[in-house]
């Protein structure tokens, strides 16, 4: 394996909690990011990711029904996707 994912969260929209799985080719550390529709970053998160598949699992209790994104960095490659918060 020699990519990067980044899969769609789940459930997509969330309430709640969401999980984001994503899949790298090496252990490295992975920072998740998200952001509110205007770009202000809302939420960091990191953790030492495993070579396959890996999952963050995140509390959506502070966030509001809306379109958020949600940036992975990993190994200085940087993958984007949209989600709805749905309360």
């Amino acid at each position: 394996m020699s990519f990067f994912v980044l899969e769609q969260n789940i459930p997509n929209p969330a309430a709640n909690r969401t999980k984001i799985p994503y899949r790298v080719p090496d252990a490295g550390k992975a920072v998740l990011k998200i952001y509110s529709s205007v770009g202000q970053l809302l939420y960091v998160g990191s953790q030492e990711a495993m070579t396959g598949d890996n999952i963050f699992e995140v509390p959506m209790l502070n966030l509001e029904s809306g379109i958020y994104f949600y940036t992975l960095t990993y190994k200085g490659t940087s993958l984007t996707k949209k989600m709805i918060i749905q309360k």
